[in-house]
């Protein structure tokens, strides 16, 4: 009983979040902001750059466009906007060179960073409110049960991805995956499955992610 009333407040608390988070999106920009202060958690191996449409709400008859960074790396996943990541790194140097104003974000980047960590339970979750403020939170990290339709075969970045399905968060999603790269990991909070999802979308095409770059890297994966 307590799990269940713990589960509908939960789901309860985070469509009031998302609510808000639309409301949010549509009335301001998101903000620039400095980026010295970063404090590197990891070295990325991998980076991955994916193409995300999404809404905030089925009916929202508006899609905005992202482009999210994924870096993986021996400890940590983090997933950030590319769009965001962009301006901020303008707004810190033109902070640096004395500019007393700087441009804030163009367009409608899905400003939410997070970080997981590869063996453990916890993600770190930020989601941008203004320059200054940020919705701090933790979530679990979920093992997300997959059914494997291995009939189905699409080509994506000229890799060969098998389709899985899978239930998460109350929506049913779709996902072509390689095991041409070994990697268990995808965007937002998906894995888990035996190779790098390249494309999941859920039913309903609230968010669409799929995958426009794949590359060996050695950088820095920053929080803060």
């Amino acid at each position: 009983m307590q799990n269940i009333l713990k589960y509908t407040v939960m789901k309860y608390l985070l469509s009031l979040l998302f609510v808000f988070m639309w409301i949010t999106s549509a009335a301001q920009e998101t903000c620039s902001r400095i980026i010295d202060r970063a404090t590197p958690v990891d070295t990325a191996r991998y980076k991955v750059t994916y193409s995300l449409k999404y809404k905030f709400h089925p009916d929202q008859k508006d899609i905005f466009n992202d482009t999210r960074i994924v870096q993986i790396g021996k400890r940590n996943v983090k997933d950030y906007s590319d769009i965001i990541n962009h301006f901020d790194s303008l707004a810190t140097e033109q902070i640096r060179r004395g500019a007393d104003s700087y441009s804030n974000v163009s367009g409608n980047p899905w400003p939410l960073e997070i970080i997981r960590p590869i063996r453990g339970t916890t993600a770190d979750l930020k989601y941008r409110l203004s320059i200054s403020t940020f919705l701090d939170y933790s979530d679990s990290v979920p093992v997300i049960k997959w059914e494997f339709l291995p009939d189905e075969i699409e080509s994506i970045l000229d890799y060969e991805c098998s389709k899985a399905s899978c239930e998460f968060a109350g929506r049913k999603y779709t996902a072509w995956f390689t095991s041409d790269i070994p990697l268990p990991f995808g965007p937002y909070k998906f894995g888990g499955l035996p190779g790098l999802i390249l494309k999941i979308e859920d039913s309903e095409h609230q968010y669409v992610w799929e995958a426009i770059g794949f590359e060996n890297t050695n950088v820095p994966i920053r929080s803060g």
